[in-house]
């Protein structure tokens, strides 16, 4: 087993131009999450392919179990809403037909890579496709894996992730909200300035849309909703350090870890070619949006998440 897991060392996550090894994080901003492609490179050429296929077939035949009784799986999944997708199911008796390169986001993008807000965890197995006749000191159950290696992605959303929970009639009565309500938004303004957490902005979604959006978080309108959602937070966090600041203004160094630091980071991005000192005036400039024009903040911040093209799928134009 200790060859699997050796073998698994050598894959590399593929995601744009940035390469994850297994262990390894990657943080890129929502926008990249959302349209980068990502791929799963087994050896870093063809001679190292070859010799990695057989590093696997060497491995089974070590511990006894045949190729036919394992097979290479890897999944997609975001465990902060709790969903996981099959991307690759491969025999190990096939090793032949498997790619060297093997695309995770072509042609069906994974739910895990649709929900930036949760990031994406990616997992690589070799495991059994069967069950073997049960032996002492050696695996037998279907599903056991033999070798893991494991890659993460996150957005520059860090630590705020907006995940929603749901919104019940037991929790409109407490929340003493009227009984249609869909979507519900508290910010905790005591922790306005203490490091960002899930918990500074709370957000309910009624339950039954909640569900479906889960079901079906690729339709336009679902994605349109989430969408709405995150500036919905964004545009509450806004106006609440807008009445803060104001009573006490703080500079964007003193903010770097609150939520307000993580939004700014966020929402002013990277411009190519942009000096740090460039991107510093950029960032002074959106805090003092937030504090003397926060609507405008938010306009600035509706663009950085791509709203329009949302709206625009929905609507047809």
């Amino acid at each position: 087993m200790d060859g699997f897991t050796a073998a698994l060392r050598d894959v590399t996550l593929v995601f744009g131009n940035a390469e994850v090894n297994d262990g390894g994080q990657l943080t890129v901003n929502m926008q990249s999450f959302l349209t980068r492609n990502g791929a799963l490179e087994f050896a870093s050429d063809d001679e190292n392919f070859e010799q990695w296929k057989k590093d696997l077939r060497s491995s089974a035949k070590a511990i006894g179990i045949a190729t036919n009784a394992l097979q290479l799986v890897v999944t997609a999944s975001t465990p902060r809403l709790k969903m996981t997708d099959v991307v690759l199911q491969h025999p190990l008796s096939k090793l032949a037909t498997l790619r060297r390169r093997h695309p995770l986001t072509e042609p069906e993008r994974p739910r895990a890579f649709r929900a930036p807000n949760g990031g994406c965890r990616v997992d690589v197995y070799i495991c059994l496709s069967a069950s073997l006749k049960r032996q002492a000191l050696k695996p037998w159950r279907y599903g056991t894996w033999l070798g893991h290696a494991r890659f993460s992605l996150s957005t520059d959303l860090g630590g705020f992730g907006f995940v929603p929970r749901a919104l019940t009639d037991e929790l409109r009565l407490e929340l003493h909200l009227p009984p249609q309500t869909v979507r519900y938004l508290h910010v905790d303004e005591d922790a306005l300035y203490e490091p960002a957490t899930d918990e500074t902005i709370e957000m309910w979604v009624d339950e039954a849309v909640l569900t479906a959006i889960t079901r079906n978080p690729k339709t336009p309108g679902a994605r349109l909703f989430q969408r709405q959602l995150f500036i919905d937070a964004i545009g509450a966090a806004t106006h609440a350090y807008s009445r803060s600041l104001t009573a006490d203004p703080l500079g964007v160094d003193d903010l770097a870890d609150c939520l307000l630091g993580k939004i700014l980071d966020l929402v002013a991005g990277h411009a190519p070619g942009e000096t740090s000192e460039q991107r510093r005036t950029r960032l002074d400039s959106l805090l003092s949006d937030v504090l003397h024009r926060p609507q405008r903040f938010i306009a600035v911040a509706e663009q950085a998440c791509g709203y329009r093209k949302d709206i625009e799928e929905v609507l047809g134009t």
